[in-house]
């Protein structure tokens, strides 16, 4: 557990200072959410994934997952559920590890969470974020909540190991 901690205060030292001025947002690579900010906005990345970014009521952070869903899916189908590394987002998940294509080679939807922005995972509203994303994921999906599995890089490890141990059920 020292391991994730050192690295994540190494990769915060070699980044530098943030500028002062910084805008929290940008220093945090995350958004505020905004009342004029719409609801929803969603776009598509290659190979059957969605980039969905949402304002939940009573959250300051919005929250931007990825869904991969595979062309044969197992129904109910299972979920892996991928933690990005400390500074990384959603998308560099899928395009740094083979996890991915091959939950979805399996039939196994993906659910890649930013939790709020790139730099935490274990704060409440982050943890928040990403149930009440994969809340909106299995309302719409059918979706084995017997079978959610859960794998993490780095930060993503604590993230992940956090998020299991505050949702035992």
């Amino acid at each position: 557990m020292i391991a994730p901690l050192v690295l994540s205060l190494a990769a915060l030292q070699a980044s530098g200072p943030v500028p002062q001025g910084t805008p929290t947002q940008t220093s945090l690579g995350g958004a505020y959410v905004s009342p004029f900010s719409p609801a929803m906005q969603w776009g598509a990345l290659p190979g059957r994934m969605l980039e969905i970014t949402m304002n939940f009521p009573g959250q300051t952070w919005q929250e931007t997952f990825v869904i991969g869903i595979p062309q044969l899916v197992q129904w109910p189908a299972p979920v892996l559920t991928v933690f990005h590394g400390y500074g990384e987002e959603p998308r560099d998940v899928v395009q740094n590890t083979p996890l991915v294509q091959e939950a979805m080679s399996r039939g196994w939807i993906v659910f890649i969470p930013l939790g709020a922005h790139k730099y935490n995972y274990g704060i409440e509203y982050a943890q928040e974020n990403i149930e009440r994303s994969f809340a909106f994921l299995s309302s719409r999906l059918p979706i084995d909540l017997d079978r959610v599995y859960g794998v993490g890089f780095s930060m993503g490890g604590g993230g992940v190991a956090s998020f299991a141990a505050r949702h035992l059920d």
